[in-house]
């Protein structure tokens, strides 16, 4: 539940691109960073992009020399709406200032989640989201489709991430889950074929795809399998 907003500010990490930093106010404040990319006509993608174990410094880094960039370039195709919503600190096992997403109280932020996503879709009229969970927020992501929680997201990018911590005999809330791994990444590729395996087992998909691939390397974002997955989900056009 929103309690209260406080006003937004503008922070430029970079030349490019321009990040907008927005708050909202629980127990604990928390933050997320949007990025614009209406460079095409069409409709516009809502992106959720759920970072790993990793400091807020690293994050920035991330987002100023490749994420988006790479984010940018891809928007030609399709206009987005990137929405990076930070975890927080004291959720990781080491180092204990990492911010992290709750897997294995994965309840813990959906109000967050949900709030961020019901904000920033009146500000830019968007009518689909998909989600980007990479390492930790892939694990996390895992955790919510096992627990029995929802998002109003339609897709699930599972990058280097892999099981969740709850599991059910058949997830509740089914987005088309695409789960890529490093072939070199053993331990979190042997969860990512593990959540695999146990979604397929319960019968989940029905309407919704579920599918498992690997890539050549180890714990990283595959940006080439990250283009196709995207193309292919932005082919399909919004459900009114």
């Amino acid at each position: 539940m929103l309690l209260f907003l406080l006003t937004p500010a503008i922070v430029l990490f970079a030349q490019e691109p321009m990040i907008k930093e927005e708050t909202l106010g629980y127990q604990q404040q928390r933050v997320f960073w949007v990025q614009e990319y209406k460079n095409n006509t069409g409709d516009v993608l809502g992106v959720l992009v759920l970072h790993g174990a990793t400091t807020e410094e690293n994050f920035k880094s991330l987002i100023n020399n490749k994420l988006g960039p790479w984010l940018k370039e891809f928007s030609q195709k399709k206009p987005l709406v990137v929405v990076y919503p930070l975890g927080l600190p004291g959720r990781c096992p080491v180092p204990k200032e990492n911010i992290c997403w709750p897997f294995r109280q994965p309840w813990e932020d959906i109000p967050f989640l949900k709030d961020v996503i019901e904000k920033v879709s009146r500000q830019h009229a968007l009518k689909r989201w998909i989600a980007i969970g990479i390492s930790n927020g892939g694990y996390y992501l895992a955790s919510v489709i096992q627990s029995g929680e929802r998002l109003p997201i339609s897709d699930v990018i599972n990058i280097i991430g892999g099981k969740g911590w709850w599991f059910k005999p058949k997830a509740v809330w089914q987005p088309n889950l695409y789960i890529l791994a490093g072939n070199k990444d053993k331990e979190n590729r042997a969860n990512a074929r593990m959540l695999y395996r146990e979604l397929k087992k319960t019968g989940y998909g029905g309407k919704a795809a579920l599918s498992y691939e690997e890539f050549q390397g180890g714990h990283e974002i595959p940006f080439e399998k990250l283009a196709q997955l995207l193309e292919k989900i932005a082919a399909v056009p919004p459900q009114n």
